[in-house]
């Protein structure tokens, strides 16, 4: 219970300390790994039996809702087995199966990168099934089920992304095949793979505005770019003539490349896009004659946009690099 206790503390505690966006959508999963059950005992009246389990397996089938604000809801299915060690000092040739079902919570601290750390809590029912083959023996109950979580996550492509996690299983009052009652702990490492059908989708022809000076002083250009995409455009290429003109007509400006995209897909393959559009737009400078220590990039991926939108909205005005010339 105390490492229970302490997920769901962390679960609070940590949830303050984040704050950003990811994209909305359903997704589905799969997660295995080892299950190590801790030390419990049987009660049988008054009486409390030393219990051991050796160490299983555990696998499971998740189905999931990704919510705005970076809370995730799903369903959780799964599966253990374990082999029987001892009860009390008698070694014992049996094993126990557990199916669970259970509804899990979760928060991702979603940043500017692939790897998206999480915590979780669940809740539902587990049927567990203990067979002692040495008496030819079996029992089996259904009872509450509680679990804890924390783990990684990265994108592996903007749909797909694998995991490495830790959880803490609990049932409690789960029968035996000596008609008594025992609590069943586990610790848990698991890896994982989930696919989010939320992922944007490619548009085959995802054109870019026409508009492109976007500063009456000519301080300030902006080029777009197709959807994913941080390939120049012809009409991008205009622009950044017009920004190496007024560069070489200058004596000491120098360029600062900002990258953009829309609010569709996750944040952390958007910030990678910025940084890619910017870098994208430096290149094509330095090739018309810039020097390149004179320009500076970065990208900063979903925020700041043109025209502000909802979660999942395709904005071509939003993919974008500004570029500042400053002396």
């Amino acid at each position: 219970m105390k490492a229970l206790k302490t997920v769901l503390l962390a679960t609070s505690a940590v949830a303050f300390c984040f704050s950003s966006a990811q994209a909305e959508g359903f997704y589905i999963g799969v997660d295995g790994g080892l299950s190590m059950p801790d030390f419990s005992k049987i009660k049988q009246d008054s009486n409390k039996i030393p219990f051991k389990l050796k160490d299983g397996f555990v696998g499971d089938f998740v189905a999931g809702y990704a919510f705005k604000n970076n809370i995730r809801a799903e369903l959780d299915f799964g599966y253990r087995k374990y082999d029987v060690k001892h009860i009390g000092n008698i070694n014992v040739d049996g094993d126990v199966s557990s199916y669970a079902l259970t509804a899990n919570v979760l928060y991702d601290f979603v940043n500017n990168t692939d790897f998206t750390p999480f915590i979780g809590v669940g809740a539902g029912i587990a049927y567990n099934k203990m067979k002692d083959k040495t008496l030819d023996e079996k029992e089996s109950s259904t009872r509450f089920a509680a679990l804890g979580t924390a783990g990684v996550s990265y994108n592996i492509t903007k749909a797909l992304s694998a995991s490495l996690s830790y959880r803490f299983f609990a049932s409690w009052d789960q029968k035996t095949a000596l008609k008594a009652d025992y609590d069943m702990y586990a610790h848990e490492i698991l890896l994982g793979l989930k696919y989010s059908f939320g992922a944007p989708k490619k548009v085959a022809a995802a054109a870019a505005p026409a508009t492109y000076d976007v500063a009456a002083d000519s301080s300030s250009y902006m080029v777009f770019f197709a959807l994913n995409s941080a390939v120049i455009t012809p009409e991008a290429e205009q622009t950044l003539n017009k920004v190496a003109e007024e560069y070489k007509a200058g004596k000491d400006v120098k360029l600062k490349l900002t990258g953009h995209t829309d609010l569709t897909g996750p944040a952390a393959f958007n910030m990678t896009l910025s940084k890619q559009r910017a870098e994208s737009a430096k290149r094509a400078l330095v090739k018309m004659g810039l020097p390149a220590e004179q320009i500076t990039t970065r990208g900063v991926g979903m925020a700041d946009p043109l025209i502000p939108t909802a979660l999942g909205v395709l904005e071509p005005q939003n993919r974008r690099v500004v570029i500042d010339i400053a002396e």
